[in-house]
């Protein structure tokens, strides 16, 4: 039988349940930027952190999901047609409050300290992936976390150093 994480002996006096749900929330809506109007044009599915494709010569702007793009869909309507010129929009594959943590980082770790509770860092850890330590996960969630001049939203304003780039593990590749 799998053995519990032991509780931590005090929680943060900054991180209750209600606050990291609303942390993670403040973050995915950073990372997405997501409003109705930012779904896909044809199939109106929400696209939310996943990647989107926006034509390249459709104004107002056009987003489409994979599956459209790649069932060749036209708009009519819109004057879109499958031979436009098209970019790719991965928003989860960029830095956004620390050099070296991808926006789809910072939900797992939002998403590891409401599933194993602020303290947990080995658990955490290994949940964010990416090859980084209990150590660093926990610096990383105190910086830009508990200690934002924000809280309890992080503070998004330009990128902080550290990360990979300071040896703190994981992302080493340039993610």
């Amino acid at each position: 039988l799998p053995i519990a994480p032991p509780a931590p002996s005090q929680p943060h006096p900054r991180t209750s349940g209600a606050i990291v749900v609303d942390m993670r929330n403040q973050v995915a809506q950073e990372l997405c930027a997501f409003e109705p109007r930012d779904g896909c044009g044809y199939c109106r599915r929400a696209l939310g952190a996943e990647v989107r494709i926006e034509c390249a010569e459709c104004t107002p702007r056009l987003l489409l999901c994979v599956d459209c793009l790649r069932a060749g869909v036209s708009i009519h309507t819109r004057g879109h047609t499958p031979a436009h010129k098209y970019r790719v929009i991965d928003v989860g594959s960029d830095a956004l409050l620390e050099i070296g943590w991808r926006g789809t980082d910072e939900l797992r770790l939002l998403e590891g300290v409401q599933l194993y509770g602020f303290g947990n860092w080995m658990d955490i850890a290994e949940h964010v992936g990416g090859g980084r330590s209990r150590e660093a996960v926990e610096r990383h969630y105190r910086r830009c976390y508990l200690e934002s001049p924000h809280f309890p939203t992080p503070h998004f304003e330009g990128l902080e150093g550290g990360g990979a780039a300071e040896g703190e593990g994981g992302a080493a590749d340039g993610r």
